[in-house]
């Protein structure tokens, strides 16, 4: 593991903090129970692991530590643990970072979606569960809708004429089933 230490003091940890992948924190300092919980507000992003330096006696446990916002508490004399605690909370932060960036992406990809349904000349419209959930222009034109809100919440059934919603049913059934694009013909119900 490729490693850029940084030592600090407690004070000023704080400015540290916002470049740190993960951080390192004597058990025994003074003060701390002050200013860890007001470290893990500015970067909740950044685990903190806490090192029992102490004799047993005085060694801070794993939940004391883990209620003012340390990952764990690791005694210094078992430096094996240490290493497994620093791996898995930096395996941790890694995937916090995938995970922001999986987001990023989704937000970016949805973003281009919208654009391309708005400005889509083809009828598009997504219907869940039978009801209408979105409809670009071209598909509120071709059902005569001036507002996509009069549209939303409708069910789709009740845009086809009766002698066409047996069809629908059946066509969506089979596509559905099969997953291939369907193709069928019925009229508007306000036809």
């Amino acid at each position: 593991i490729a490693t850029r230490m940084q030592l600090t003091d407690l004070a000023t940890a704080s400015d540290a903090m916002s470049k740190a992948d993960l951080m390192l924190c004597d058990a025994g300092l003074p003060q701390l129970e002050q200013l860890l919980p007001k470290l893990r507000t500015k970067a909740p992003h950044v685990p903190i692991i806490l090192i029992n330096n102490a004799d047993a006696d005085a060694e801070m446990t794993t939940s004391q530590g883990m209620r003012l916002g340390a990952a764990d508490v690791v005694s210094k004399s078992y430096s094996d643990e240490l290493v497994l605690v620093f791996k898995r909370e930096l395996e941790h932060v890694c995937q916090g970072q995938r995970m922001s960036e999986l987001h990023r992406t989704l937000m970016e990809t949805e973003q281009r979606c919208q654009l391309l349904l708005q400005s889509a000349q083809a009828a598009i419209a997504y219907v869940h569960e039978g009801m209408h959930i979105y409809a670009n222009s071209g598909y509120l034109e071709l059902f005569g809708f001036e507002d996509a809100d009069d549209l939303m919440g409708l069910p789709l059934m009740d845009l086809v004429d009766n002698a066409g919603v047996d069809i629908m049913k059946s066509e969506l059934k089979q596509f559905r089933q099969q997953g291939e694009t369907r193709s069928f013909e019925c009229q508007d119900h306000s036809t």
